[in-house]
């Protein structure tokens, strides 16, 4: 909020200022105008750049996964216990330990591709309703 007022703040400086420019245009040289233009551009310049590092995300695309769940923690975790097992026992290619650590690897990997393949659907859906 405090910065959503920065922006508020810092974007009626320049309407302030551009309100008095444009009252006081008639009366200055060309020289005058291309230096207020100027300054005038950078504080608009900062403002935007204010706003954009305080509301622009700065991560790749797929950084946010909107469409992770509980579910999915859940099966993550139960992964990797027997990862850790199955690692420690210097990874066998078959035997109990494998058996466990591959059918709850399957389960976690099959679940994020079903939730992330039904949140594309839903999204999806949900944009051509608007339409």
């Amino acid at each position: 909020m405090l910065t959503l007022l920065a922006t508020i703040i810092l974007l009626s400086l320049i309407y302030s200022q551009l309100f008095h420019f444009f009252n006081s245009l008639k009366r200055v040289i060309v020289l005058t105008i291309a230096v207020s233009r100027q300054h005038l551009l950078m504080m608009f310049v900062f403002a935007l750049r204010n706003c954009a590092d305080d509301f622009v995300p700065k991560h790749h695309v797929n950084f946010y996964k909107f469409w992770w769940s509980q579910e999915l923690s859940y099966l993550k975790e139960k992964a990797v216990i027997p990862d850790r097992l199955w690692k420690d026992a210097g990874r066998p290619r078959s035997g109990p330990l494998f058996s466990r650590r591959s059918s709850d690897k399957r389960a976690y990997k099959s679940a994020i591709r079903r939730q992330n393949t039904d949140s594309v659907g839903r999204y999806t859906q949900s944009c051509m309703m608007r339409c």
